[in-house]
């Protein structure tokens, strides 16, 4: 368990306390810091003694400063972001247009899930939940506080967004006269100075909306409605840094397609990709790297990515009425590119390297490195799809091995609806002893296919990926257009030009196809349909070095003498 010793200090062999006075408190005082010699060299004895001394110190503190923010003014405070997101949220409501009862059914479960987040956050005084701290030191920047104050803040943030959360639960299941929404109409009628409003001063006709806030406010409700998953969340809270970085906390409306525009070709263009991660550019903003020499900047898909979220956020923000339109619409940038250019096939050269590699390969300890390439050669499956395989996802159908790809783990995830599929198992990697490989890890008693492989961040494959950059360009080919991915296309290319057509190529590997004939009114090709396809799947190439290894027969000579007395014995009986 981690110690907080941050009140402890080591001179010599003595252990002392030591903290610092608070600013507020400080003029009062007349000290900048407090330190006591504890009288002891034991760390034990050193932190329970100095968890008493730390809280005396907070209570003297707290009675010597004065009181900045009451919890009454924080409350006044949080109240304010309440009212604007409870208003934002009916407003949105008012827009969206007619909704039907499972729409209704899945926000009321979104909100549940929301609210138990949030008390869970309360719980364990997660101050970061919803960025909360991050809101706390925005709102209080302005006004005098401590830090006591930003912690009071974040806690009833929290508190408030629960509310809020509760409120729009209300909403959703028929209650408008909840504590919120109950107007009682009759005090209007009664008292008609309530409709009287004065007129509204210069700043009232336009309200500011800081980028920032903006930022924050489109973060916690796709945070709220589980709309990503880890990996997307930082990335878009990546390039979205980055517009703060360039643009500073402007006013959102001052912000124009231009000026999007011009930011994307002389400051995102000229960046090179994971500029955080590397140490050349760690520690130097946006605008120095670009004046940098010998930058390689990030690849075309990555610029039109972070490109398209975003748009993403501006669209949000003119939905939600802090702008008048997006302006981040229309800023992609076309490839010289046809989009088969865009990633390289394996060439057959490549293929027997890697076939070649693969026999060396002691594969028991790591068999994802053994099976996964070779998956994906014979059957096109993404790596996401192949590294987070259950047994349970090996079945028969119609008496054909076959791969059910699916998300009914909550590990697992798929690229689109149309990912999800059935496709049988290329009989070259039955023969390469595949199911046999199952059927030991059956034995085992095991739950998945590849247990060599961690859940991370993005996944099981995400250590894979980083394996096979490496064994790729050590073993296979240098050039940077030949990935994994490469695997997927060389298949799908393979069956193309071997006359396969194209509503068989996406059976198979998880395509949407642009026909309502055969999407909407078709079922799926059934396995036994499809594995006919792999008959005309050919790289030529060599796989005998990678097939079992057959019983061997006995090389002794037959004794002929002994085989015919043995035989006039059976007949005989």
């Amino acid at each position: 368990m981690k110690r907080d010793c941050n009140y402890l200090k080591k001179r010599g062999k003595t252990w002392y306390f030591r903290m610092r006075v608070p600013s507020l408190v400080r003029k009062l005082l007349q000290k900048q810091e407090i330190t006591v010699s504890l009288q002891t060299d034991d760390l034990q004895k050193a932190e329970a003694v100095g968890k008493v001394f730390k809280q005396l110190c907070e209570f003297e503190f707290l009675y010597w400063r004065e009181v900045v923010l009451s919890q009454k003014e924080i409350k006044a405070l949080v109240a304010k972001e309440v009212q604007s997101n409870l208003d934002l949220a009916e407003r949105r409501i008012a827009k969206y247009g007619r909704l039907c009862q499972s729409e209704i059914e899945e926000s009321i479960l979104t909100l549940d899930r929301a609210i138990e987040s949030a008390k869970t956050a309360l719980i364990t005084n997660n101050l970061d939940y919803l960025d909360s701290m991050l809101c706390a030191k925005h709102v209080l920047k302005p006004l005098e506080h401590d830090e006591t104050d930003i912690l009071s803040f974040a806690r009833e943030r929290i508190k408030g967004r629960i509310f809020e959360f509760n409120i729009r639960k209300q909403r959703f299941m028929g209650n408008y006269d909840n504590e919120w929404d109950g107007t009682n109409y009759r005090d209007f009628i009664d008292n008609p100075k309530n409709f009287a409003t004065e007129a509204p001063t210069p700043q009232e006709q336009r309200k500011v909306f800081k980028l920032k806030d903006v930022i924050t406010r489109y973060i916690d409700e796709k945070v709220a409605t589980n709309s990503w998953d880890p990996k997307s969340k930082q990335t878009v809270e990546s390039i979205l840094d980055l517009l703060l970085e360039v643009f500073g906390n402007v006013d959102i409306k001052s912000l124009t397609h231009q000026k999007l525009f011009n930011f994307r070709t002389n400051i995102l263009m000229k960046l090179p990709a994971r500029r955080k991660l590397l140490k050349r550019y760690r520690n130097k903003t946006a605008q120095q790297i670009v004046k940098m020499r010998n930058v390689t900047p990030m690849s075309l898909t990555t610029i039109n990515n972070n490109l398209n979220k975003i748009s993403s956020f501006f669209k949000w923000a003119a939905k939600h009425e802090f702008i008048d339109k997006n302006i981040g619409e229309g800023l992609q940038v076309k490839s010289n590119k046809r989009e088969d250019e865009e990633r390289e096939i394996y060439s057959k050269e490549d293929l027997e390297k890697l076939i070649s590699e693969l026999a060396l390969m002691k594969w028991e300890e790591k068999p994802s490195h053994y099976w996964v390439p070779l998956i994906a050669l014979f059957n096109g499956m993404r790596q996401t799809e192949i590294c987070q395989l259950y047994l349970n996802d090996i079945v028969i159908l119609d008496e054909v091995p076959c791969f059910d790809i699916n998300k009914n783990e909550p590990d697992k995830k798929l690229k689109s609806k149309s990912s999800k599929r059935i496709i049988p198992i290329n009989p070259e990697l039955i023969d390469l002893g595949f199911m046999d490989f199952v059927e030991g890890l059956r034995k085992k008693k095991q739950k998945r296919v590849f247990e060599d492989l961690e859940y991370m961040r993005d996944g099981y494959g995400q250590r894979f990926q980083r394996w096979y950059g490496r064994f790729n360009r050590e073993n296979i080919t240098d050039n940077p257009q030949k990935v994994f991915h490469s695997f997927r296309h060389t298949f799908t290319d393979n069956l193309k030009q071997n006359e396969i057509t194209e509503p068989y190529i996406a059976g198979i590997v998880g395509h949407k196809r642009d026909s309502e004939t055969f999407d909407r009114y078709g079922k799926p090709y059934k396995p036994k349909v499809l594995v006919k396809v792999f008959d005309k799947l050919d790289y030529g190439i060599d796989l005998s070095i990678l097939m079992p290894t057959p019983i061997e027969e006995s090389n002794t000579p037959v004794n002929e003498e002994l085989l015919d007395k043995m035989t006039s014995l059976v007949q005989k009986k």
